[in-house]
């Protein structure tokens, strides 16, 4: 499986560089949800971060512009963002993400993968309701399970058609989640 680390700025702030540091050598991929900033802002971060990680493991929310410009992997979108394929159409190069929240979402968007959240519970200023760990992933979809994940569920996920797992939180206890999901 898979492992796609959240780097999600508004966790982490000053020290996102220091915890993209730390997983670089364990994740396949970084996602940077860097949101609700100004462009220059967010450009400027991203700026830092890829002095210290591979762009080509980098994915960065929503920012087209930004994922062009500085050559990143690609792009992480939502229901609120422009049209994956409006993107694909016109940055074919661009891996395109989406977090969706049920199947029928994932069914109806067409993305090079996606994340389904919340699997498991996770502790969220709103109510949430765990989508749990036995879902059908539609046929050809590449599907991160996100949401509560850690070493104690993970081995749920393995063979139940994920691509991989996605969290914010995997930066302690990589090592671990790694071993679980070669053995």
């Amino acid at each position: 499986m898979k492992i796609l680390q959240v780097l999600d700025y508004n966790t982490f702030l000053n020290d996102y560089i220091a915890v993209a540091k730390s997983v670089n050598n364990y994740v396949d991929f970084i996602w940077f949800r860097i949101k609700e900033n100004d462009l220059n802002f967010v450009y400027e971060k991203t700026l830092q971060l890829i002095k210290f990680i591979d762009r080509e493991k980098l994915i960065i929310s929503e920012h087209v512009d930004i994922a062009n410009i500085l050559s990143l992997r690609g792009v992480h979108l939502n229901k609120n963002s422009i049209p994956p394929e409006v993107i694909k159409n016109k940055f074919p190069y661009l891996t395109i993400g989406y977090s969706a929240h049920s199947l029928e979402e994932i069914s109806r968007i067409d993305a090079d993968y996606y994340t389904l959240s919340p699997i498991f519970f996770t502790k969220k200023d709103y109510p949430i309701t765990p989508i749990g760990h036995s879902v059908h992933i539609p046929s050809g979809k590449k599907v991160y399970a996100l949401g509560g994940i850690n070493s104690e569920n993970v081995s749920l996920l393995k063979d139940n058609g994920f691509y991989g797992i996605a969290g914010i939180s995997f930066y302690k206890e990589l090592e671990k989640l790694k071993d679980i999901l070669k053995g």
